[in-house]
């Protein structure tokens, strides 16, 4: 019954993975993670956006939302990234943050600079899904 259940929790995580998450928008889940407090956060990454300066560089917006139990967005946030695959780095170059209803609260050009991927991350996950065809390269633990 549990293999039953996992299967079916598998099938919808990979149909929903493949269907736009804004009408007219190409948003493609690439993951998911539960805080300690029981909220949900959905990572997406925009097909549209990609461009390639160099064949080891995608830059590329990712939105994130924040989501209650219930699955009732809370917060949203739209970042525009660039990944370099044979550094193994991500640098985020501006961020917005938004309400549910739309409010910004947050809008910046980051200066922070290139940090490195780390295990167990949903950065890891992004660059397993552009940089390496969506396989793991190290094991995520905790996750």
């Amino acid at each position: 019954m549990r293999s039953l259940i996992a299967f079916i929790y598998l099938t919808v995580i990979v149909l929903m993975s493949t269907l736009p998450a804004e009408s007219g928008d190409k948003w493609v889940l690439y993951a998911t993670d539960r805080s300690s407090r029981g909220f949900i956060y959905k990572y997406f990454y925009d097909t549209d956006s990609i461009t390639r300066p160099s064949s080891d560089v995608f830059r590329l917006w990712l939105r994130y939302g924040k989501y209650d139990m219930k699955d009732n967005l809370l917060r949203r946030g739209k970042t525009y990234n660039e990944l370099n695959c044979k550094k193994r780095t991500v640098t985020q170059i501006e961020n917005i943050v938004t309400f549910s209803g739309g409010e910004s609260v947050n809008a910046y050009q980051n200066t922070l600079g290139e940090k490195v991927i780390k295990a167990g991350t949903t950065n890891e996950d992004l660059y397993s899904v552009l940089c390496n065809g969506g396989k793991k390269t190290v094991t995520s633990q905790g996750r």
